[in-house]
């Protein structure tokens, strides 16, 4: 199955950070392939959102819970339905000297046996440069915020 995993160093403080990534649909906002993310519920300590994502000239379209432990400051998701066999992960933050390392891992499974080692490597390469898209966004709000 594969996974991704994206850090970054922001020169921000963690909580603002990951106040920043909480806000799930403004991903659509810098994630080139996400068409769009709507939020289907929203409670205490969790979003549930409904994706778009271009990908191999379809939509890939799925529900995922979004859970936030504010105490601990990580996002935890996972695809409650749709279109992939398994897309599920986590964001970390960690503050040290003023600087917080944010990680997004990012595990996921197109249900696609047959054709997987054709489809992986692309939908690998995809998600690594979203993820990294969304991770340089929230360090630039973080910065911008924080300078």
């Amino acid at each position: 199955m594969p996974s991704v995993v994206v850090s970054e160093d922001v020169r921000a403080p963690r909580e603002e950070v990951y106040r920043l990534a909480k806000n799930v649909p403004a991903i659509a906002d810098y994630a080139e392939p996400v068409r769009s993310i709507r939020v289907v519920e929203e409670g205490p300590g969790y979003l549930v959102t409904a994706w778009e994502v271009a990908f191999q000239g379809r939509l890939l379209r799925w529900t995922e819970r979004d859970e936030f432990d504010d105490a601990a400051c990580v996002i935890r998701y996972r695809q409650i339905a749709g279109d992939l066999a398994k897309f599920e992960g986590d964001w970390t933050f960690e503050e040290a000297d003023g600087v917080t390392r944010v990680t997004l891992r990012v595990d996921f499974d197109l249900g696609i046996p047959m054709l997987a080692g054709l489809l992986n490597p692309v939908a690998t390469a995809l998600t690594r440069r979203s993820s990294e898209a969304i991770v340089r966004a929230v360090r630039l709000q973080a910065e911008a915020g924080a300078g």
